[in-house]
């Protein structure tokens, strides 16, 4: 994607032409972001079903039985 918006923001560039998306917008809504999500609980009253270590085990066992009945 990245490459894709370089080259057109790059070829628009040489014709006068200014790209819309370029090589930062792409940045930018790739950019990993950690946030802490206590306020947001508090503000929405949100709680969540599982912590990130629980989610996480659920996912991993999930795709090791989607595996075992796949492969037999």
């Amino acid at each position: 994607m990245r490459l894709a918006a370089g080259i057109l923001e790059d070829a628009g560039r040489m014709i006068g032409f200014k790209s819309p998306i370029g090589r930062a917008t792409i940045d930018k809504y790739t950019e990993d972001i950690a946030v802490e999500g206590q306020h947001f609980q508090k503000e929405l009253g949100f709680v969540p079903q599982y912590d990130l270590n629980a989610g996480w085990r659920e996912v991993l066992f999930e795709e090791d039985d989607r595996r075992r009945t796949t492969d037999d």
